[in-house]
């Protein structure tokens, strides 16, 4: 059964110049300095999202004490 994500603490955050440059940012919630997990989805430079990282998997790690990163890159075209 698949957990909606919850809200990004930031959301759509520019890394880049080109429109796709973006990610989305969930912290632990730890006061301490906490590892980091970066989600790049799939798609061979032609496809996916971000928006690709299940709400599960997200939840796990953030309750693991693991702040969360996923980004969008730019395609081939």
């Amino acid at each position: 059964m698949a957990t909606t994500r919850p809200a990004p603490t930031h959301a759509d955050v520019r890394y880049g110049p080109r429109d796709r440059n973006t990610l989305d940012f969930w912290a632990s919630g730890s006061k301490d300095p906490s590892p980091l997990a970066l989600y790049i989805h799939g798609g061979g430079f032609v496809g996916g999202s971000k928006d690709g990282l299940d709400g599960t998997s997200l939840r796990q790690l953030l309750d693991a004490g693991v702040s969360v990163a996923a980004m969008n890159y730019t395609f081939i075209t």
